[in-house]
Parts: C-alpha cells; sequence; structure tokens
C-alpha cells in the first residue's frame, strides 16, 4: 500500500522546499559571480598583465638604446667597436619582447593601434641606426641630421609603446572595476537570498508550532478514544469469555452423566473422553484469554510446561476428523517453562497448528514439524509446514488481523495470526515467519523461560501425531 501525505506534511514540505530553493538560487548565483569573477581575473594575469610587463621593457631596452646613441659620437673607435655589439643586444631585446606581446591575445582594436604606432617607428629607428652604425664603420663624420632623425624615430615608437601600456593598464583597470562590481553584486544578491529565506523561516516556524499544536491535540483526543474502545473490547472481551465458560461447564457436567453408560460401550467411552479433554482445553483457553482481555494486555505472572501443552495441543490436531492424514512431528527437546499461562500457550500453539493443517488440505505431501530451541533468556518455537506458502507481498502483513490471501477458500475470519502476535508481545516475546511461496512456510515465536520454576518433566522425545482432516 502506498502511504499518502496528509495536507499537513504536505504543506510543511513545500514550504521547506521553497526555502530551500532560495538558498539553492543563492547558491547558484554566487557560484556563477565566482565563475565572472575567476574568467576577468584570469584576462588580468593571462592576458593585460604580461602585456604591460612585454611592452614596458621594450620601451626601457629603447631607452637604453637611445642612451647608448647618445653617447656613441664621444666614443674612440675602439669603444665604438664593443658599443656596436651593446646595441645590436638591446635591439634584440626590443624585439623578442614585442614578439611575445604580439602572441597574447588582444583586446578589440588593440592590434591595429599597435600596428599604427609601433612597427613604423621602429622601422625608422632601425634604418636610423644602420647608417649611423655604416657611417661609423666607413670614417665618415656623423651627420646632425641623422642624429636628429634617430631621435626623433625613437620618441615616436617610445610614445607608441607607451600608448599601448596605458591602453593595457586601462583594461586591467576595467577588469579590476568589473570584479569589484561583480562582487558586490553578489553580496548583495546573497543578502537578499538569504535575508528572504531567513524571514520566511519565521511565519513559517509559528505556523508549524501551531500546527503541531494542533496535531498533538488531535492526538490525544485520538488517544483518549481509542483508550476508550480498548476498556470497551476489555469489557467485551470478559463478556464473552464468562459467557462461553457457562456453556463449557454446562457441558462439562453432561458429559460426566454418561460416563456411567459409556462404561459398557469402548467405542462411547473413547468419544467422551475425547470430548472431556476437548472441553478441558477449551476451558483453559477461554480462561487464558479472559484473563489477558481482563488485565488490560498485561496479563497476570504464570508459567506453562511447554511440553505438556504442546502435546495436548498435537492431541487436539489429531482428535480433529477428515480425510487425509497429516503428520504433525515433535522434535526432542529438553522440558522447560515458559513465563505465561497454559491457557495462553494453548491458544498460541493451536493456532499456529491448526492454521497450518487448514492451508495443508489441498498439499501433496501435509507434514508440520515442531522445533523448540532456547536461546538465552528465552524459549524459540517453530512450525513449519509443507503447505503452499505465503506471497511475498503478504509475508509482512500476515499478523495484521483480517489478513487474507487472494483466492483462499478455508474459513476463518484472520485472527488467529494477530491473537499470536499479540499474546507474544504482551509477555514479553515476539513472532516472525519465514515463507516461499510454493515452499511452505515457518512460522516462529518466542516466549521468555519462566524464572524460579522447576522443570519436572522429563526431556521430550520424538513424537509423530496423525490426524484426518
Amino acid at each position: 500500500m502506498t502511504a499518502v501525505l496528509t495536507p499537513f506534511p504536505r504543506r510543511i514540505l513545500l514550504a521547506f522546499g521553497a526555502i530551500s530553493l532560495l538558498f539553492l538560487v543563492g547558491a547558484v548565483l554566487a557560484n556563477w559571480s565566482s565563475y565572472e569573477i575567476e574568467v576577468h581575473t584570469d584576462v588580468a594575469t593571462t592576458n593585460t598583465l604580461p602585456s604591460i610587463v612585454h611592452l614596458t621593457a621594450a620601451g626601457d631596452a629603447l631607452r637604453d638604446l637611445e642612451e647608448i646613441v647618445d653617447d656613441f659620437p664621444a666614443l674612440t673607435q675602439e669603444q665604438r667597436a664593443n658599443t656596436k655589439t651593446a646595441l645590436r643586444q638591446k635591439w634584440g631585446e626590443i624585439d623578442r619582447e614585442l614578439e611575445r606581446y604580439l602572441t597574447l591575445p588582444t583586446y578589440p582594436g588593440e592590434h591595429d593601434m599597435y600596428e599604427a604606432a609601433v612597427p613604423g617607428a621602429l622601422h625608422d629607428v632601425e634604418s636610423d641606426l644602420a647608417r649611423l652604425l655604416a657611417d661609423s664603420e666607413a670614417g665618415r663624420p656623423e651627420s646632425p641630421q641623422l642624429e636628429r632623425d634617430l631621435r626623433e624615430a625613437s620618441n615616436r615608437a617610445a610614445f607608441g609603446l607607451q600608448t599601448m601600456v596605458k591602453f593595457n593598464a586601462t583594461r586591467a583597470e576595467d577588469e579590476v572595476a568589473r570584479i569589484a562590481e561583480i562582487h558586490r553584486s553578489a553580496s548583495v544578491r546573497a543578502l537578499l537570498f538569504a535575508t528572504i529565506a531567513a524571514l520566511s523561516t519565521i511565519p513559517l516556524a509559528f505556523w508549524v508550532v501551531r500546527q503541531f499544536r494542533a496535531y498533538d491535540s488531535l492526538s490525544q483526543a485520538h488517544t483518549v478514544v481509542l483508550e476508550q474502545r480498548a476498556a470497551e473490547l476489555e469489557m467485551f472481551g470478559e463478556r464473552v469469555g464468562h459467557d462461553l465458560l457457562s456453556p463449557l461447564s454446562a457441558l462439562t457436567f453432561c458429559l460426566g452423566a454418561f460416563k456411567r453408560v459409556s462404561e459398557t460401550d469402548p467405542k462411547l467411552q473413547e468419544a467422551l473422553t475425547r470430548a472431556r479433554a476437548c472441553v478441558a482445553r477449551a476451558q483453559v483457553m477461554v480462561h487464558g484469554l479472559f484473563e489477558f482481555a481482563r488485565s488490560g494486555g498485561q496479563p497476570e505472572h504464570g508459567y506453562a510446561d511447554l511440553h505438556e501443552v504442546l502435546s495436548q495441543v498435537a492431541d487436539g490436531v489429531r482428535a480433529l476428523d477428515g480425510e487425509e492424514p497429516t503428520e504433525v512431528t515433535i522434535e526432542p527437546f529438553d522440558a522447560c517453562t515458559v513465563a505465561c499461562t497454559s491457557g495462553v500457550l494453548t491458544s498460541i500453539l493451536s493456532n499456529l497448528l491448526r492454521n497450518a493443517a487448514k492451508y495443508m488440505r489441498d498439499s501433496a505431501v501435509k507434514r508440520i514439524t515442531v522445533r523448540v530451541r532456547e536461546k538465552g533468556e528465552s524459549i524459540r518455537v517453530e512450525v513449519e509446514d509443507t503447505g503452499p506458502g505465503i506471497p511475498t507481498a503478504l509475508a509482512h502483513r500476515v499478523f495484521e488481523p483480517y489478513v487474507r490471501a487472494e483466492g483462499v477458500t478455508q474459513p476463518g475470519l484472520g485472527l488467529g495470526l494477530s491473537t499470536v502476535k499479540r499474546l507474544c508481545e504482551g509477555h514479553g516475546g515476539a513472532v516472525g515467519v519465514r515463507s516461499r511461496l510454493g515452499e511452505g512456510a515457518l512460522f516462529w515465536f518466542t516466549l521468555p523461560k519462566a524464572s524460579g520454576v522447576a522443570d519436572s518433566a522429563p526431556p521430550a522425545s520424538a513424537a509423530t501425531v496423525r490426524r484426518v482432516s
């Protein structure tokens, strides 16, 4: 059966779901903002800042080259030879730094700006520098015009490099500003969603408290009704027990009146003996159930000899009329007593054995095996049959009242196993079942050992009881 949520828990789930959604949206937006910050930070660290570094290094090398050129006329011929090497090194530094800069990503328009400001001026510097070195090697006198042209080209190249540095510096400032804006927006959004979620929990908390109070009041009222119904059922059980005991007592008296007549008829005597035994067991069961109902589920202390009661129940199963025999085997076990009255134990065993026999009527092999095991301070009794077994979907519900499998034709209301469960658990024990469809069923129950009671009965031997069912 599928559980259906009532409106109260459904509304709570919806409310908490909405609040959780707010926190989730806030977390998603925060992660997205973090991603945007990482993107802009990556642009600044892998493009803008490296561009500034390489352009600045190229500009510094160009200024160093200008200083060497300024000192070039005053140098001796030998010093000029060494200076030419320094000039070539500086020019190589400029080329390397600009090559590294050109491998970096560019902003829109940056490449065109660079092409318009830097390469042409550097080409002029290179041409004028080559002419200056050629005149020096040829021994021609320095040309003031060439020096002015070289200085002018160098200034234009330096200005172009500075312009590109400023361009990238501006982009870096933009990236930093964008990062700061994203951070502020993310903080505001996170605070907004957290505030909404926190404020939403306040009315929700009051509403939940009010609903739980209403539910608690309803639960208490329901408990009172259940207690009243339980009391009524206990009174009903007492009345039924009392009403059953009266005709049973009368039947016992009547059977006693036939005792003398039966002495001359062995068959009649045997039938009356069985009848008196059945009535006696019925009286014991009714007395036990009567005490259980009157105690409100907390039965009086008592004890029962398991071997004696089990043997009587097996005899009762054997005495039933029917067509085909059912084999009932009680495996040997040491004598023991359990902490319940004989009536309660008789009811438990009768329900299990008779239930097993009833559902094996259509089975090819009809065998019931009873095992008794000691488990610490408890006694475990297993009743295994060779019947049709229990469907998997029904196995966990067989101990509920009025539960029966589909298609079952055997008579009954489905109260026997629920009675076993109530009696066992009421006396501090437990019940259970293991079964596979088509492979029989094994029902078991546990009851506490009776403390302070000596086991006087001899160990039970293996017994095979046949009945016609």
